[in-house]
């Protein structure tokens, strides 16, 4: 599981995709309705932009601007941490293990 407290708002990243909220305001991200490759959270980070950042056990990686989704394919595979630095440059770690859903 991995959390964010991000400007009021909190995302929960799990096995079952993302959950964002604020107060009662409660919505959950799956590949059925946003553009995560699958359900499985490994890494998520927020770059200078607000862009969401997500890696998933289905590979690497999605982006969330708040409105819409950007999927990148499968070019890496899975990736276990993700840290973005204040130019947008992306420091990634490969999972090594191979992911059992």
């Amino acid at each position: 599981m991995h959390l964010w407290l991000y400007n009021g708002y909190g995302s929960l990243g799990t096995d079952c995709g993302v959950a964002k909220f604020k107060g009662s305001d409660f919505k959950i991200y799956t590949p059925d309705n946003s553009g995560l490759s699958s359900d499985g959270i490994f890494s998520m980070a927020i770059d200078f932009q607000s862009n969401k950042w997500f890696s998933t056990s289905g590979g690497i990686e999605s982006k969330f601007d708040g409105k819409n989704w950007t999927s990148f394919g499968n070019a890496m595979g899975a990736v276990s941490a993700m840290v973005i630095d204040n130019q947008g440059n992306k420091g990634l770690v490969p999972r090594m293990v191979p992911y059992m859903n």
